[in-house]
Formats: structure tokens, sequence, C-alpha cells
């Protein structure tokens, strides 16, 4: 009796043998504007993406959208065009555009696959049920004065009976202009809605893992911890394990948590599993207990920076972390080991060359900057607050968030390589 509203990645293929469609689209498009492939040969590469979604839908017996494998086509054109300079246009929106068309293909069989069972579902382009985004191509965002509109639109549709299946990760400006809201964003699109809703609970079904765990499985090797699935984590805990390299878009938790709609992770593929009741996300006290947890990351840059300018700068770091912050970069860890040397981590994807010229343009002068990305055997770790034990005086009592410590390790293999 339950009313619900379904949000769909395009992560992976109804045919697991086959590559995913976000990151053929995303090849394309780097094809299109570093490689200058011509119109032929773009065609040629867009014709077996729509294929490959042609081949799961003839697979699953699934109704198949040609319109939008047309559209594809001319989205790429248009992209063509603009790179030649014979046609104006925006090249980040029209990037997003196309990366984004996985959803649309996925959400059209979804659908049909529905309405083969009987159920009233109905393919929805995310714009068409209120999500306008701003202008952060690559990572835009839903501004909180939408969810309004989200919760009309979906309000309407549920009350004529229909199951909505909505793209995720993709949204359109107020100008018309596509964007997309990141890696795992479709996460993300879920809880707006859910919050706009006032879900009983928003449910993400994830095709890689049972659970949410308390380090990542596959690293968990390296430093001798059996990773536990963690039954129920706060909402500050789950806001720490998504900005520390977990399957779930760094801002999923916030509109959830604004409205106290609980969060469950689920497997996709396994309900037998033991696990497959998943993680609950949920306010402390309400939903969850407090234990100790520790959540993991890899894939950062590791820079030193010495200055040299002058003897002992007062605030020298904070300008380093500053001149971080102006390029949208955040630290994952760092450390002042002297008046005039600072170490920090960051995301292994951050261009070293713009740091430099963002510190340099801030007055940092340096004579050793060293940039090492640590490999996968290396790794952050956080260690979120423990409860602490009751007392007479005190009781139950969560540590302050800014009690949070970070620790680098590197194995062995690494400090050789070093």
């Amino acid at each position: 009796n339950e009313q619900v509203v379904v949000f769909c990645s395009a992560k992976g293929s109804l045919n697991a043998q086959k590559p995913k469609v976000t990151k053929q689209l995303t090849a394309l498009c780097t094809s299109i504007l570093d490689e200058q492939i011509d119109l032929l040969k773009a065609n040629q590469l867009a014709t077996t993406i729509i294929l490959d979604q042609y081949d799961d839908a003839i697979s699953f017996n699934l109704d198949f959208p040609f319109e939008i494998g047309v559209e594809l086509y001319n989205r790429c054109h248009a992209l063509i065009d603009v790179r030649d300079g014979k046609k104006e246009g925006n090249v980040k929106s029209l990037i997003d555009c196309i990366e984004g068309f996985g959803e649309r293909f996925k959400v059209r069989q979804i659908a049909s696959l529905g309405q083969q069972y009987r159920l009233q579902t109905i393919a929805c382009d995310a714009w068409d049920v209120g999500f306008i985004t701003d202008d952060h191509f690559r990572n835009a965002n839903v501004p909180t004065t939408q969810f309004s509109t989200i919760k009309e639109s979906l309000e309407h549709l549920l009350s004529q009976g229909k199951i909505p299946i909505v793209t995720g990760f993709i949204g359109k400006t107020e100008q018309g202009l596509h964007t997309t809201g990141g890696y795992n964003s479709s996460d993300l699109w879920a809880t707006i809605a859910g919050a706009a809703l006032h879900a009983k609970e928003v449910r993400i079904y994830n095709a890689e893992i049972n659970a949410l765990y308390s380090i990542n499985p596959r690293i968990a090797k390296y430093v001798n911890v059996i990773p536990q699935a963690l039954s129920t984590i706060t909402y500050e805990e789950a806001d720490e394990l998504a900005l520390q390299g977990a399957k779930l878009h760094p801002s999923t938790i916030k509109p959830a948590r604004k409205e106290g709609v609980p969060i469950r992770v689920l497997n996709a593929f396994d309900p037998a599993d033991p696990c497959s009741r998943g993680t609950l996300i949920g306010e402390k006290n309400k939903y969850v207990s407090i234990t100790p947890r520790s959540f993991t990351s890899k894939d950062v840059k590791l820079v030193n920076v010495h200055l040299t300018e002058m003897d002992s700068a007062f605030g020298y770091a904070a300008i380093v972390y500053n001149s971080l912050s102006e390029l949208g970069i955040n630290a994952e860890m760092g450390d002042a080991s002297s008046n005039t040397a600072v170490r920090v981590a960051f995301d292994a994807h951050a261009s070293v060359g713009d740091i430099v010229y963002n510190l340099e343009k801030n007055g940092i002068f340096f004579h050793l900057l060293v940039s090492i990305k640590i490999p996968s055997e290396s790794y952050i770790s956080t260690t979120l607050p423990e409860k602490q034990s009751s007392s007479r005086n005190h009781g139950n009592k969560l540590l302050s968030p800014f009690s949070i410590k970070y620790t680098l390790s590197f194995m062995p293999t690494v400090l050789r390589n070093l």
C-alpha cells in the first residue's frame, strides 16, 4: 500500500558483461574534444552505445526509446560544431547532457519492465519533476527553493496511481542548460525527493555492497582489519563516511537529515544475504545507537610545502589551506611540521600545477614541493568519536565532532618506494 518514487542510475548494464554506459559516454565526449574525432567517428561511437542499450531492451522484451538515440546523435553533432567554431554553445552543458543519456535510456527500460508486471510505471526526466539546478556543471545542486515544486510534481503523479521512474544524476538550469550532479548524485537526487515528500524512508540499492562497512573491504586486508557491516549509523557518521570515499555522494545525507528522513542502504541483487537489511542511517537516540567507527579513503596526493621567504610565518598553514579552498579542493588531512612547513593530503585528481600557481598568487614562495600519489595500499583513516562510558555525573555523552582524528598510514612497500 506504500507509494513509491524510483530514481535510477546508469552505472551498469542489464548485461553485466557489457561496459558501463556512463563511462562510454564520458569517453565519447573525450574523443570529440581531446582527440578531435570527426562526425563519422562520433556517429560510430554513439551507435555502439545505442546498440548496447537496444540489446538490453531486446533481451528483456522492453520498449526501446529510439527518440533518445536520435537526440544523442544530435547532441554529439552540436558538441562538434561548438568545438569547430561553427556554432555557439556551452561545452560544459553539452558534456553534461551527453553523459546523462545513460539515465535517460535506463528509466525508460525500467518503466517498460514495470508495465510488463502491470504496474503503472512512468519514465520521467528529472527536470520534468522539478529538478532545476544551479549552473555548476558536473557538480550541480538543487536549491531548496525547488523542493516545493518537486513535491507538487511527484505528488501529482502519485495521486494518479503512477509510479514515477525518475532519472538520477541529471538536471537543467532555469535557462534550460543541461547539468549533472556529479558522481553518485542519483543517491542525492533520491534524498532530495525524500526530503521534499517527507518520505517514510529513502532506500538506496547498491549493486556492489550489502551495507556500509567500518572499513573499505578492498583495503582491509592491508591493515589486518575485518570489515564490519554497520547495521545503524547516525547522519553525522554517514556524512563523514561519504566525504571519505564511500559509495555515497558527499551531499546525500544533508537533505534527509534536515527533514529527519531515515536512509537505508541495501544490496540490489542479493536479498537472501544476511546483510540485505543493509545499513540504517538516521538520528541518534531515535533510529541508531552510537558505537566506535573507522572509515577510510584512498587515492590522495601528499604535498609538502616549505616556505623560503621568511623565517617564520604566522598563519602560513591557513594561507595554504585557503589556497586549496579557492580551487575547490578539500584538504583531507594536514599538519604543520614547523612554522615554515606544512604537509597536506588531498584528492588525487586535483592539479598540483593549479595549486602551485595559487600559492604563488597568495604570496607563498617555497623551495620544495613534493607530490606523491598514494597507491591503494595507503589510506586516510578517520576515527569517529566513541560514546563515553557512563558516569554518575555525565551519563552517556557523544564527544564533540571536532574531536575527529585523522591519521595517514603507509604500508612498508610504499615507504620503500618513497
